[in-house]
């Protein structure tokens, strides 16, 4: 949560608890609570860790892969799904 609004430049955070050492932490929620717009990404490796990019304008959430033990010459691959979604609004 932001406790202040943007006028000019911008904020980067990580943010604790997305380690790789949880398995369990492959999805995440963000939501723009004014609106009812929010973000679900679902990744297929746990998160190393995971940060947050915004400024005025922009959000952007940043997730990372560990990639332990790749040998030259081969690949790693892995997948993230992003669904957007609006809550329905009470007047």
């Amino acid at each position: 949560r932001f406790t202040k609004t943007f006028t000019n430049g911008s904020v980067m955070a990580g943010l604790k608890g997305a380690e790789a050492s949880n398995p369990a932490h492959r999805s995440f929620v963000m939501k723009h609570a004014p609106s009812g717009i929010r973000i679900t990404a679902t990744q297929s490796e746990p998160f190393s860790r995971f940060n947050v990019w915004g400024l005025r304008s922009t959000i952007c959430p940043e997730p990372f892969t560990l990639i332990n033990d790749l040998a030259p010459g081969k690949a790693a691959k892995w997948t993230i799904e992003y669904h957007f979604a609006q809550d329905v609004m009470k007047k």
